[in-house]
């Protein structure tokens, strides 16, 4: 039991960690890009590229926190109503990790002042991220939810 409170702590945190490295990047983002002809367009994407990196590490981490800690599937043990959901919140973490891997390709290609085959870096990232932060909310939801269900039953 100590163990998993443990792990819903660093969960917790990085949660937050995550949520501040998402409105970075969005704030990134929002900067003007420049031109693919522009000298400053190959440190724009080289940046972009070393933000992204940092990024997948930490989202690696923190999904491999989720899965190693077996707290999805002690979730999924008391509360088998909610197995589906935990099974396609566990698949979103293969389909994230492997599009942002996608998008970090791409960004790497620009930064080598070639331009990508997804023109659209910038839209692609923040769609990214859309999805990821939908994600948690709804990971953060379901384990609320249940929690909450599972404390109105003392009453």
């Amino acid at each position: 039991m100590e163990r998993a409170h443990q792990s819903y702590k660093e969960i917790a945190a990085q949660h937050g960690e995550l949520h501040a490295q998402i409105r970075d990047l969005r704030l990134y983002l929002e900067k003007e890009r420049p031109e693919p002809q522009d000298e400053d367009a190959h440190r724009w994407a080289t940046d972009l590229t070393g933000r992204l990196v940092s990024f997948q590490n930490i989202l690696y981490h923190h999904f491999r926190t989720e899965e190693l800690s077996g707290i999805l599937e002690d979730v999924s043990q008391r509360f088998p109503r909610a197995q589906p959901a935990i099974t396609t919140l566990m698949s979103d973490h293969t389909r994230i990790l492997q599009e942002l891997n996608s998008i970090l390709g791409a960004a790497m290609v620009y930064a080598q002042g070639q331009l990508p085959d997804q023109p659209n870096l910038r839209r692609w990232t923040h769609s990214l991220l859309g999805r990821l932060s939908h994600h948690e909310e709804e990971e953060t939801e379901l384990l609320q939810r249940l929690i909450y269900e599972e404390l109105g039953q003392g009453d």
